[in-house]
């Protein structure tokens, strides 16, 4: 005690020599801080960069937004209109495609000519009618029911083109007496024997004929109406008196043939 006294004695009383003996500076320390005079300061912090906002952690996946209804609407009209599309093209490519030769191939019936002309042959209504549709050897325009009671029955050949033309007529009686003719003509081309300078066609209606599709001719006295198979010429004569009586007479229209015939 009484030493630490002396040395704190000797301090107060001393100059600087004796603050050194006390205490002493760690060696390399500067004697004045620097910049520590008045008025320094510190310099100034670039600012930090701002975060991005942090997603909370969860276990729980986002949910997507829901798809404006309108973007829904155009893409179902556009996939429509696509596919409708595909179809049209579809359809053309069948439609245009290449032509079915199988059907162009198949070879058209040759109509048989005939060279050696038949005697004429002629049966009233009670004949048999078997005889005159084998002698014709093609199935016979006639009426079936109680249309017209039937007169006579003829069968013939006409000079036409170079050859002749075989044709089979069935007369049928109206109550007044007056006459309907059902023909049946090959070759095709004989239909012109059915003209005659007065007739000219009629666009009057849509006829048929033994199931087929029919036209009609008129001359002012009788009126002829004729349809056309791939074998021969269908017709049916009514006078023209009798007009109103056709249709009735044309859906009992039919073609027969008898077994004799046939075979």
């Amino acid at each position: 005690m009484q030493r630490n006294s002396r040395n704190i004695k000797r301090a107060e009383g001393g100059g600087p020599g004796a603050f050194q003996e006390g205490r002493r500076a760690p060696e390399g320390m500067p004697r004045q801080v620097p910049g520590g005079g008045q008025g320094h300061r510190l310099p100034e912090q670039k600012p930090r960069d701002v975060l991005p906002q942090q997603k909370p952690v969860t276990d729980e996946e986002n949910t997507p937004k829901p798809t404006p209804r309108w973007q829904v609407v155009l893409k179902r009209v556009g996939l429509g209109f696509l596919l409708l599309t595909a179809l049209v093209m579809a359809y053309l490519f069948l439609l245009l495609g290449e032509p079915d030769n199988a059907a162009q191939d198949v070879p058209k019936p040759v109509e048989e000519a005939i060279r050696v002309p038949m005697a004429a042959m002629e049966a009233q209504a009670d004949a048999d009618m078997g005889t005159v549709s084998a002698t014709f050897g093609k199935p016979l325009l006639m009426l079936y029911g109680n249309a017209l009671p039937l007169q006579k029955m003829t069968l013939y050949d006409t000079a036409f083109g170079g050859g002749y033309a075989r044709r089979a007529t069935l007369s049928y009686a109206f109550p007044d007496g007056q006459i309907l003719l059902a023909d049946r003509i090959r070759p095709t081309a004989a239909a012109a024997l059915l003209g005659s300078a007065g007739k000219s066609l009629s666009m009057a209606g849509i006829y048929g004929l033994a199931g087929f599709d029919a036209a009609r001719m008129d001359d002012g006295e009788t009126i002829c109406v004729f349809a056309q198979s791939e074998e021969a010429v269908y017709a049916i004569t009514c006078p023209s008196a009798h007009a109103q009586d056709l249709a009735g007479i044309l859906k009992q229209t039919t073609l027969w043939q008898s077994e004799a015939a046939a075979n």
